[in-house]
C-alpha cells in the first residue's frame, strides 16, 4: 500500500497513479525492501528522496509531507501517524509463510494451550490473520 500525508493532494483519489511513483519524492525503508517490487511491477524508477532504517521514522516523515512510502497492508491496520493509505495503480502481492516442526498440527487446528512461546505465537497469529472484520 502507498502512504501519503493526510493533507497531500492525492488523498481525494482512491488510486495512486504509477506516473506519480517516479515524480513524487519517495522515502524508502532501508536500501532494499521487498516493497520495492511495487516499482518493478509498475515499471517505474522511484524518485528516492530519503532512505531511513526505521519504519516509524519513515511514517513520521511521510505524515509531515516529505514524500510517500510503501508498506505492507498488515502494517497499516492501525497506523501510528496520520496517513492517507492508497492502492497503487498496479498492485502486487507477496506470500507470508510460517512453518512448524514436523509432526505438529497445522496452524488452523487448535491444540491445547501450552506455555511455550511457539504455541502462544500460533494462537496470536491465527487470531490476527483469520479474524472476521
Amino acid at each position: 500500500m502507498i502512504v501519503l500525508a493526510e493533507n497531500h493532494p492525492w488523498p481525494i483519489c482512491p488510486i495512486f497513479p504509477s506516473s506519480s511513483m517516479s515524480e513524487e519524492p519517495y522515502i524508502s525503508v532501508g536500501d532494499h525492501s521487498e516493497m520495492d517490487a511495487l516499482f518493478y511491477y509498475n515499471n517505474v524508477k522511484p524518485n528516492t528522496y530519503l532512505m531511513l532504517d526505521n519504519d516509524f521514522a519513515v511514517m513520521s516523515m511521510v505524515s509531515q509531507g516529505f514524500g510517500f512510502s510503501v508498506f505492507p497492508a498488515l502494517m497499516l491496520k492501525s497506523p501510528t501517524f496520520p496517513l492517507a493509505v492508497k492502492e497503487p495503480e498496479i498492485s502486487f502481492s507477496r506470500e507470508i509463510g510460517l512453518s512448524c516442526a514436523p509432526g505438529k498440527a497445522p496452524l488452523m487446528q487448535h491444540e491445547p494451550l501450552s506455555p511455550s512461546p511457539k504455541t502462544g505465537f500460533q494462537k496470536i497469529f491465527n487470531e490476527w490473520v483469520y479474524k472476521k472484520e
